[in-house]
């Protein structure tokens, strides 16, 4: 296949973190049956501003209600898949409300790690470096 043959797609992740006994902890999810945890992402609709698409995909996906510190994207990456490339755009949110029941929740699973398993947990290197500059971040945030 040549390589303007290829699709390209946009979509956007959303980066949750809250503050657990004064460390960052995210939190990743998982479609049941599937060992592979990321954080939660989605597709970009057309007329939506990513930065509130990340606050959706992470209610809809991972039943957070989250907030926006920064206006910036944390980071917009090229991914690849087989047929695909890919651009991710990566917002941190700041969870507020974790819900018990969400739209995903009959599919996927959530769970809270502090940075060393969450690097541990997530396979594809770009979704690792964004724990790295996640941290960096909210460092910047909180002091």
């Amino acid at each position: 296949m040549r390589l303007d043959q290829l699709r390209v797609s946009e979509q956007v992740c959303a980066v949750p973190f809250r503050i657990r006994d004064g460390r960052a902890e995210f939190c990743l999810i998982a479609r049941d049956g599937e060992g592979r945890w990321e954080f939660p992402r989605g597709k970009v609709s057309n007329g939506e501003a990513s930065r509130d698409m990340a606050l959706r995909h992470a209610a809809d996906v991972a039943g957070l209600l989250c907030e926006i510190d920064q206006d910036n994207p944390l980071d917009q990456f090229p991914a690849s898949k087989v047929d695909d490339a890919e651009t991710i755009t990566a917002f941190l949110v700041r969870v507020e409300v974790e819900q018990d029941n969400w739209p995903a929740s009959g599919h996927s699973r959530r769970r809270w790690c502090f940075p060393e398993e969450a690097k541990v947990r997530i396979r594809r290197k770009p979704m690792r470096r964004l724990v790295d500059l996640a941290v960096r971040q909210i460092k910047e945030i909180e002091e």
